[in-house]
């Protein structure tokens, strides 16, 4: 990967349907690069009822993984075009610096989203089928650990 700001994906933007979508200028040049973040475990803290259901975040937890993509965003107006859509203005994502490491062994600095937990401490959500879809089918795409994507294909929904 050339230089640029890294976003680590670990949930629906995954998908990269999704990412072309949501990052327009960047989307011919995301130069995605499978990575896990190691010590991390995901969870659903936060209810979305435009997803309906739990949505994703990542909590520290050693001797646990979560994989992902990690793509290149050329333009700070599809950063700013992300931060959005994740809903950093509306407090309900932060972005942000981890360290993840490629499937080479290459550490990687990024921006990944971390869930702002409305509950104190923060509750269990049970994600919707259609959203998990998102995170098996990007997994699948980029040909994610068959391991991983099990765990996610094990994880209950709502419907």
């Amino acid at each position: 990967m050339s230089d640029g700001q890294f976003v680590f994906a670990y949930g629906s933007n995954m998908d990269i349907a999704q990412m072309r979508e949501r990052c327009r200028d960047s989307k011919d040049r995301f130069d995605p690069v499978v990575a896990k973040a190691e010590g991390w475990k995901l969870c659903f803290p936060r209810y979305s009822g435009d997803r309906k259901g739990g949505v994703g975040s990542i909590i520290r937890a050693p001797g646990e993984v979560v994989w992902g993509i990690v793509y290149k965003i050329v333009t700070s107006r599809d950063l700013k075009r992300l931060d959005t859509r994740e809903g950093v203005f509306t407090n309900a994502y932060h972005r942000e610096r981890l360290v993840v490491k490629t499937q080479e062994g290459k550490d990687l600095e990024t921006w990944t989203y971390f869930a702002v937990p409305p509950d104190t401490p923060p509750r269990h959500y049970v994600p919707a089928k259609e959203y998990l879809a998102l995170y098996i089918r990007g997994a699948e795409h980029f040909g994610i650990d068959a391991a991983y994507v099990e765990r996610l294909r094990k994880i209950g929904t709502s419907d």
